[in-house]
């Protein structure tokens, strides 16, 4: 069982124990396995950006860089992903997949045994751990699954697009040993298209 999945099996087998119980007290066992992720997975999305220092990130990036004080906010805004690589591709999986699974289970709950306090906390689980996986991995998969040709006509995509680039290559410049940043990196540079969207002229 991967660890993309591993979270949301352990809620269904929770939503089984709650349902064999059929006692109201049983239904709040469902936020067991969100509230461990959320305390512990999502709260490390959210806090390890603090660990950043934006004015030295800055500095680094100066001499090479456009726009270095926009770029190092975004890398700072994004450094779980940066700092954790694929781990954080998985996270992402993991978070978003737990979420949708916590929506299902609040509209479930609602419709059917109408305990709307324990529907609003699910539902807010759900919503919580969906923002905090798409934020993981946010970088990478917007590479991943924006094509720069189709973004000519939205420029705050194309935006997106070449802080995301830029990050991803600048972040392997000063990280060689990252094995994700690297990968991208060379795919980046790689295409000449791509390339010219980076907010620099040194390749």
């Amino acid at each position: 069982m991967t660890m993309n999945w591993r979270s949301t099996i352990g809620f269904l087998i929770t939503a089984a124990i709650a349902y064999a119980i059929d006692q109201a007290w049983g239904w709040w066992l469902l936020l067991i396995v969100p509230g461990l992720v959320l305390f512990t997975t999502a709260a490390a999305v959210w806090l390890s950006p603090l660990s950043v220092d934006t004015s030295k990130l800055q500095e680094a990036l100066a001499a090479d860089w456009e726009e270095p004080d926009r770029l190092a906010s975004y890398m700072k805004k994004h450094w779980i992903a940066f700092e954790y690589g694929l781990y954080s591709a998985k996270v992402q999986d993991k978070m978003m997949n737990l979420g949708v699974a916590c929506l299902i289970a609040a509209a479930t709950v609602y419709f059917t045994i109408a305990l709307q306090i324990l529907a609003a906390v699910l539902a807010g689980c759900g919503v919580v751990l969906f923002v905090s996986g798409k934020k993981a991995n946010q970088p990478f998969a917007f590479l991943h699954y924006a094509s720069m040709r189709g973004l000519a006509g939205h420029p705050e995509l194309m935006d997106e697009y070449r802080l995301a680039s830029s990050a991803i290559v600048a972040f392997h410049e000063l990280n060689p040993g990252n094995g994700m940043a690297q990968s991208s990196a060379e795919a980046i540079l790689g295409d000449q298209l791509f390339r010219k969207a980076l907010l620099t002229s040194k390749y």
